[in-house]
């Protein structure tokens, strides 16, 4: 398993959005910036004409780093994006925005955002999703016999997969790909996987 970098190594490495940028350049490109809209790799680099540094000389169009990834249109810097992106995907039980919120020191709205973008590219990139993957059931709004009688609602819990069962097999995880869940009979037939069930019930 990787260790994550630490923070204080972080913030060295990404003193500024400069260095940020860097970094999201070679990430995107190891061969050369291209294109996002011809793909093209005759582009040409102009560090002093901010906001969108790049220009493709084959169509002629003007882009920064962020065009056509999960920061598209943001106003937030390339910086903030780093740190959220690690503070995300380094912590064992993920982050919550208002998390976010308080170490990055943005507002909680920009800190939803972006969070839910990263999360959206973790859903739509299968080399994102490698190794063992652990799979669980939520209840969302709680259970209605705790609820106030003037908030709970007729709703019936669906324990038995007829809700939460798809969205496994909607997961980047390829097939073949080591899962683990509880015993719930909503992973029942995940037969794609290499399927495991840990039984909460004997105490494993």
């Amino acid at each position: 398993m990787s260790v994550p970098l630490p923070l204080a190594q972080l913030f060295d490495r990404f003193p500024n959005d400069a260095a940020a940028e860097r970094w999201f350049v070679r990430e995107r490109g190891p061969d050369g910036v291209r294109c996002p809209s011809c793909h093209s790799n005759d582009v040409q680099a102009r560090a002093t004409r901010r906001p969108q540094p790049y220009r493709c000389r084959h169509c002629r169009r003007d882009f920064p780093v962020k065009t056509d990834t999960v920061m598209h249109g943001s106003h937030l810097g390339l910086r903030i994006w780093t740190m959220a992106i690690h503070l995300l995907t380094s912590r064992p039980k993920g982050v919550s925005s208002r998390q976010l919120h308080r170490d990055l020191g943005i507002s909680c709205k920009a800190a939803w955002h972006l969070s839910h973008r990263i999360r959206e590219a973790y859903g739509t990139d299968p080399e994102l999703c490698q190794g063992p993957a652990e799979v669980d059931e939520t209840y969302v709004g709680g259970f209605e016999k705790n609820k106030h009688a003037d908030r709970a609602r007729c709703r019936r819990q669906d324990p038995d997969g007829r809700s939460q069962g798809p969205a496994v097999p909607r997961s980047p995880c390829g097939g073949g790909a080591r899962l683990y869940t509880d015993e719930a009979a909503a992973y029942r037939g995940l037969d794609e996987y290499r399927h495991a069930s840990i039984n909460h019930g004997d105490g494993e």
